[in-house]
C-alpha cells in the first residue's frame, strides 16, 4: 500500500467512528428527552393525585365538624356535650394520624417514581 492510499483511507476509518459517536449521542440524547418527558409527566400527575388527596381530607374535615356540631346542637346534658367533645377528639387525632400517613406513602411513592426516571437519565448518558 503506498502513502496517497494509506491517506485516503485514513479519513474513511476516522470518518465512520465519528458516525458511530454521533449516533450514540444522538440517541443519548431521544432516551435522556424520553425520561424527562416521563419524569415531568409523573411529577404533574403526583402533584394532581396529592391535591386531590388534601381536598378529600378537607371535605371530610367540614363533614366531620358539621356532624360535630350537629350532635352538640341535638345533645341535652353537659355530659352529654363532653361526650360528643371526646369522641369527636380521638376520631380527629385517628383521622390526622391516617391522613399524614397517606400523604407522606404517596408523596414518597411519587418522589420514588420521579428520581428513576431521572437518574435513568445518568445512566443513558454514561453509556
Amino acid at each position: 500500500m503506498d502513502v496517497a492510499t494509506g491517506a485516503r483511507k485514513f479519513p474513511d476509518k476516522n470518518t465512520a467512528k465519528v458516525q458511530q459517536v454521533l449516533e450514540r449521542a444522538a440517541d443519548a440524547g431521544r432516551e435522556a428527552t424520553r425520561r424527562a418527558q416521563t419524569g415531568y409527566s409523573l411529577m404533574t400527575l403526583g402533584a394532581i393525585d396529592y391535591q386531590r388527596k388534601l381536598l378529600e381530607i378537607a371535605q371530610g374535615n367540614v363533614n366531620a365538624a358539621f356532624d360535630y356540631t350537629q350532635d352538640l346542637i341535638n345533645s341535652g346534658s353537659v355530659s352529654e356535650v363532653a361526650e360528643i367533645s371526646n369522641r369527636y377528639a380521638r376520631q380527629q387525632v385517628s383521622a390526622i394520624t391516617e391522613h399524614a400517613r397517606e400523604l407522606v406513602m404517596g408523596f414518597q411513592r411519587l418522589t420514588g417514581d420521579v428520581v428513576r426516571q431521572f437518574s435513568g437519565m445518568t445512566n443513558t448518558f454514561s453509556k
